[in-house]
């Protein structure tokens, strides 16, 4: 295969790692593997995540930008300078120009993070045009472009555009009022790959792991449901995992309903240390893309509860690989949980089901699929 540069563009600007950056990792390293050179185009923090240090070992070259430009840059770039105008202390991408690689990929946490970034937007389209490809890793029905016409030049402009969730597709081009004809649905990895032990606690023990980030994940609406009259007569424990910003909101909300004999945060831990405790994977998500914590559930065995949202229905078959709740409101968690708890004896045949589903549907090397993909012409 001819020598080529590759570009890896994060958009993250809160936290330097989540499940949006697995597969561009994973394609990065087999870029290196198959002897390429890699740059990748990452906000500046304060520690990186471990990852990051295996690529730099490997050869990979990182090229930082500030997340949050200072007031003065943005005047300038606003009122001062007409974007052909800007000096290059202006362009947070400026390495990316002089990097000037030949497949750039871009990962968004959420459909049009870079649509509206017209710093990044227009940079990709008026220098890497049909270059450049783009994994929308989320989406919900009223997250609009700051601007669709731009929004749908900025898509046409790409080589590909990849979403997880054919729902998330779907509703990309309700919003753009148009059909992205170099569209695609691709997965992120997963790690689990065979069924982990059955957990053997007295009490049944519910693991809901996800970043603490109410907006996307809906940890509060799940406290709330959980201090409902039914729920709190269940003998069942809810363990939440993960880190963020909204920890001790949700330490707060744990407080204020009395319910820390219910509910416990934990920090983030291995997925074989989960699947060991806990029975029951529930995702009570407001907006997803296909949350890879899913796919990992079933293929680890487990009974698997989420929102009707993104990709989860296409995962899903509910009462037959798992359990749909139709939306992420207080009543529907509360109603739902308390008619799934009803249904025990069905779980060993929903649990085996959703396995087999997933055994035969995961892609358990998507870096190598998307790796070929970038590499068509």
């Amino acid at each position: 295969m001819q020598f080529k540069k590759y570009a890896f563009i994060s958009t993250l600007k809160t936290t330097p790692w989540g499940g949006s950056e697995v597969l561009w990792y994973k394609t990065a390293l087999k870029a290196l593997q198959e002897g390429h050179a890699v740059g990748c185009f990452v906000c500046s923090f304060n520690e990186e995540p471990k990852q990051w240090a295996e690529l730099k070992a490997k050869g990979a070259k990182f090229f930082y930008r500030n997340p949050f430009p200072s007031i003065v840059k943005r005047t300038l770039q606003k009122f001062i300078f007409t974007r052909a105008q800007q000096p290059a202390f202006l362009n947070s991408f400026q390495a990316l120009k002089e990097f000037n690689p030949d497949i750039l990929f871009i990962t968004d946490g959420s459909t049009y993070y870079t649509a509206n970034d017209t710093e990044l937007a227009n940079l990709l389209l008026s220098d890497f045009r049909n270059r450049y490809t783009i994994l929308c890793q989320g989406n919900t029905r009223y997250h609009m472009p700051d601007n669709r016409n731009f929004a749908k030049d900025f898509f046409a402009g790409a080589k590909n555009v990849f979403f997880n969730a054919a729902n998330n597709l779907h509703e990309a081009e309700h919003q753009l009022c148009t059909r992205l004809s170099n569209a695609a649905i691709i997965q992120n990895p997963i790690l689990g790959t065979a069924i982990i032990a059955e957990a053997t606690s007295a009490t049944l023990q519910i693991a809901v792991p996800a970043r603490y980030c109410i907006s996307d994940k809906g940890q509060d609406i799940l406290i709330e449901a959980i201090a409902t009259t039914n729920l709190k007569k269940q003998e069942v424990l809810f363990n939440l995992y993960g880190s963020g910003a909204d920890k001790e909101y949700l330490e707060a909300l744990i407080r204020f309903y009395g319910v820390a004999e219910k509910v416990t945060l934990n920090d983030p831990t291995t997925m074989e240390a989960i699947w060991k405790k806990n029975e029951v994977l529930l995702l009570p998500s407001v907006t997803e893309g296909t949350p890879i914590t899913l796919l990992e559930g079933m293929i680890a065995g487990k009974l698997c509860i989420a929102t009707n949202v993104g990709g989860c229905n296409e995962w899903i078959q509910n009462g037959i690989t798992g359990y749909l709740i139709e939306a992420p409101t207080v009543n529907l968690i509360n109603e739902s949980l308390t008619h799934i708890m009803e249904q025990k004896a069905d779980w060993p045949a929903i649990r085996k089901a959703g396995f087999e589903y997933a055994k035969s549907h995961i892609d358990f090397n998507p870096e190598t699929t998307l790796f070929n993909l970038l590499n068509q012409s």
